[in-house]
């Protein structure tokens, strides 16, 4: 099955336009380099919200290209997270101010008083360099590649992930964002589908945000994308992933 939603949108299973790894292939900087491409060679937008408890806030998030652009409204914010040749940045502006580079502790900070950060929505850790490949597992019932990245700098949440990519389609299914000690304080996932002519569009995805020192959960956002127009579904109901 392909998904419309590319890899950079937390779980959304990726475009399936590139073929699949093999195992003599699939090394760690390899497979990330792939579900790097499968982001980039999307150009679409979508619409939906960040929902956390009453919180219920609109956003906006469009690809173009080597641009990734998330809008917030009441009070208008904007971000971008741009890919080079020679690195990335994240870029932000409120309003009608010009762009300029986002603050270190702003990468931090819960959008709109939710779980869902700003490195979060650009999954930035996708261009860290130092990858490892830790071996194969099951999510969901799917078989994946399970690789650990460590953050190069002292900024953003993470001082490493670990992040899971579905065999097949080389998307993400999972993301865990964790500490210095290793511990798990962030997790993404899919949460529910809908169902389309030509596979499936991850229609609510799920930030869940855990105390390090028990494990235990702390909060959680859903991020609810609406259909794009153009795209038909097959299944009108929203349905759970792999029910």
């Amino acid at each position: 099955m392909k998904s419309l939603l590319a890899p950079f949108l937390f779980l959304g299973l990726g475009a399936g336009s590139l073929p699949a790894l093999s195992a003599e292939e699939a090394d760690a900087s390899a497979i990330l380099a792939a579900v790097r491409e499968n982001a980039r060679l999307q150009n679409v937008s979508f619409e939906g919200f960040l929902r956390k408890g009453r919180i219920n806030s609109p956003i906006k998030i469009a690809m173009e290209g080597e641009v990734i652009r998330f809008s917030l409204s009441r009070p208008s914010e904007e971000y971008e997270f741009r890919i080079r040749k020679d690195g990335h940045e994240i870029v932000y502006r409120k309003g009608e101010e010009d762009f300029a580079a986002v603050e270190a502790k702003r990468l931090e900070k819960g959008l709109r008083m939710t779980d869902v950060t700003i490195e979060d929505l650009a999954l930035r850790f996708l261009y860290w360099e130092d990858v490892k490949l830790l071996g194969s597992d099951t999510i969901k019932g799917q078989d994946c590649w399970q690789l650990h990245l460590t953050n190069p700098g002292e900024t953003g949440p993470y001082a490493s992930v670990e992040v899971w990519v579905e065999k097949k389609q080389l998307a993400l299914m999972q993301v865990n964002g964790l500490n210095e000690e290793g511990e798990r304080i962030r997790r993404f996932r899919i949460d529910k589908v809908q169902h389309l002519e030509s596979g499936f569009f991850p229609q609510q995805m799920v930030v869940e945000e855990y105390k390090p020192e028990s494990g235990r959960l702390r909060g959680w956002t859903y991020i609810e994308l609406k259909l794009p127009k153009g795209l038909r579904s097959d299944q009108p109901t929203r349905k759970p992933i792999w029910d």
